[in-house]
């Protein structure tokens, strides 16, 4: 049973963990791996720090 449980949570640990990582250390330049990544934000430098 513990084992069943774990399993289950170790997608949401995970997401959360990057979800702080992202929060504290974002990506500080444009590009097409990780962050906020939407046409309106990648249009210029200043919408991608506002986003």
């Amino acid at each position: 049973m513990l084992d069943f449980m774990s399993k289950d949570l170790l997608i949401p640990i995970i997401m959360v963990i990057f979800g702080v990582i992202l929060k504290f250390k974002p990506p500080g330049k444009i590009n097409n791996f990780y962050g906020y990544r939407t046409t309106r934000s990648m249009n210029s430098q200043k919408a991608w720090d506002y986003a």
